[in-house]
């Protein structure tokens, strides 16, 4: 006499018990993938410090070789030569040698944080080089002015470097009453920034000089070096001019 095998009633998962594991596995992606972008953030904000941390060293090595004068940040081009402007002079002590028209600066020069905006309306520095710090405009010029590091009067709260669009090499002063077209101020890209997040910049610009985006969230903060070698970040406010000014003996 041969007995039946009972049913198996549990061979599978009914339709209720998968939904509310696909329901349990939304709510920790849900939870999890915030998380995970605060960390990229995080991690590109260490990298943003860094790079600005090895352009501060950079900039005194050049000053103990050049008499401590402070890299050159702009001028006539047929006086300062290719080789002299401050994006290329510490090409060398950052650790990257040779003509950078040959090439991209490298990823010191570079803000992992940087996100274009479509595509740039103008070739900046990014685009042909990789560049989106910009040096303060009141360093060293040639020809004409030449500023030593030890002539700063306040070394801890005047920067050398800053965050930047990337359409210039020259950092500018927030100040939206005195903002000339066409070039850089500060860009507060980090901790909830974007990179229309700036008193003005390529993007917020008018066309034709710029995209004519809306200016982004005032919620974000740049980093800086400072002429004393630190790094810090820059929560974006009104008008702090005087962070970007320069007194000389």
């Amino acid at each position: 006499m041969h007995s039946k095998s009972p049913k198996n009633t549990h061979a599978g998962f009914t339709l209720i018990e998968l939904l509310v594991v696909i329901a349990i596995i939304a709510i920790l992606a849900g939870m999890l993938l915030p998380a995970l972008g605060k960390a990229k953030a995080k991690a590109s904000d260490l990298a943003c410090k860094n790079n600005l941390k090895t352009l501060a060293l950079a900039s005194m090595l050049y000053g103990q070789d050049y008499d401590d004068l402070t890299p050159i940040t702009y001028g006539v081009s047929a006086v300062i030569g290719n080789s002299n402007i401050w994006y290329r002079s510490l090409g060398f002590y950052a650790g990257k040698a040779g003509d950078l028209a040959a090439g991209r600066a490298g990823k010191v020069f570079e803000c992992p944080g940087f996100k274009p905006i479509a595509s740039q309306n103008s070739a900046g520095f990014i685009a042909s080089l990789g560049i989106c710090y910009g040096q303060n405009r009141y360093l060293t010029q040639e020809p004409g002015t030449k500023v030593r590091f030890a002539q700063v009067d306040d070394p801890v709260e005047t920067q050398i470097h800053a965050d930047t669009d990337g359409y210039n090499a020259v950092n500018y002063q927030d100040n939206l009453a005195t903002f000339p077209v066409g070039i850089n101020t500060t860009l507060y890209r980090h901790n909830g920034g974007t990179e229309t997040s700036s008193m003005g910049n390529q993007y917020t610009r008018p066309v034709p000089t710029g995209l004519g985006l809306a200016q982004g969230p005032r919620s974000g903060s740049a980093n800086l070096n400072w002429v004393d070698g630190h790094v810090s970040q820059l929560k974006w406010t009104n008008n702090i001019t005087r962070l970007f000014t320069i007194q000389r003996d």
